[in-house]
């Protein structure tokens, strides 16, 4: 809980959000605005909710645990994958 709460608020150190968009108009009178992906608030979620649901004895709960995985494992492993190429510093071309 208190990790989940630590990446909620930005307070692990070493991650860094990813920069989407920076300065970026919509219009010509419209003043500028950056986006940053917040992956780690997805991980919090992801996190909590492994540590406060509580398995069950029923096999077609167990199966479902299975599938979920089966399907978030990969998921993770692109998403912080994908963050981690991302955040690294582009080469500028000479």
């Amino acid at each position: 809980m208190i990790l989940t709460a630590a990446l909620a608020t930005n307070q692990v150190p070493g991650i860094h959000n990813v920069l989407v968009l920076d300065r970026v108009f919509v219009s010509a009178s419209s003043a500028d605005f950056t986006l940053y992906w917040h992956y780690d608030k997805g991980f919090a979620g992801i996190l909590l909710y492994a540590v406060c649901v509580q398995p069950q004895g029923n096999t077609d709960w167990n199966r479902a645990i299975v599938a979920t995985g089966r399907i978030v494992i990969p998921t993770l492993v692109v998403v912080l994958g994908t963050a981690k190429f991302l955040d690294e510093p582009v080469q500028d071309a000479i």
